[in-house]
């Protein structure tokens, strides 16, 4: 992994999950090498508060940033974030903060909200209970590519029906266009909920790409 002590990975869940959901990814990460600790994001098991849909939760991923970043024999100069659907809308937010990041890894994360409000009619009792139409900006993490200066691991299923596909084409497109690092991982026959055999192809890219990018000097 590097000098400097062990890289650490921090994991974020999607909605209606917890941190508990992570363990298995959390193993393999430890297995791995790296410091890993697994989030239950506010608002969801193990966390107070409520849950946002990305307004105030980065908040709470930067407080985890530096809490991490004090924990003996870890390297603080090489956090990375890996989040699933909510959970990986949330983690490209906080990068958007330009705190301490080396790498992000979002897996079928909502992106461009309005988008999404728009062709998922099933999302938007969730959105408008939860933000309503003037907070879908805000919380779409492809408006702020620009502020996004980590690699950015994309993870999808082609035929993924709760977040298209196309939340994730249109953040490639918008990092690419700024002249930001960004890689794709498909899943031609994948869903929103991957099967044993599609998540272990997406871990194995997973695992390679934050070697490539946090083996950086």
């Amino acid at each position: 992994m590097g000098g400097g002590g062990r890289v650490p990975l921090i994991l974020l869940h999607g909605f209606a999950g917890h941190a508990h959901n992570l363990i298995g990814l959390a193993r393999r990460a430890s297995a791995n090498g790296y410091a890993t600790l697994a989030l239950s994001l506010r608002g969801w098991l193990g966390s107070e508060g409520e849950t946002d849909s990305g307004l105030r939760q980065p908040l709470d991923v930067l407080a985890a940033i530096d809490w991490m970043a004090k924990r003996p024999l870890v390297d603080r100069r090489r956090i990375a974030l890996v989040g699933a659907s909510m959970g990986g809308q949330v983690a490209l937010l906080a990068a958007a903060h330009k705190p301490n990041i080396a790498a992000v890894a979002a897996y079928f994360p909502p992106t461009d909200l309005m988008r999404w409000y728009k062709a998922v009619p099933e999302m938007r009792d969730y959105l408008d209970d939860l933000c309503g139409p003037e907070g879908l900006p805000v919380r779409s993490p492809v408006l702020r590519v620009a502020q996004i200066d980590a690699p950015v691991l994309l993870v999808h299923g082609a035929k993924d029906e709760n977040v298209p596909m196309a939340q994730t084409t249109a953040m490639e497109e918008a990092l690419r266009n700024h002249g930001k690092e960004v890689e794709t991982f498909i899943a031609p026959d994948g869903t929103h909920f991957f099967t044993e055999q599609q998540n272990a192809s997406a871990r194995r890219k997973l695992f390679d790409f934050l070697r490539r990018h946090l083996n950086r000097s």
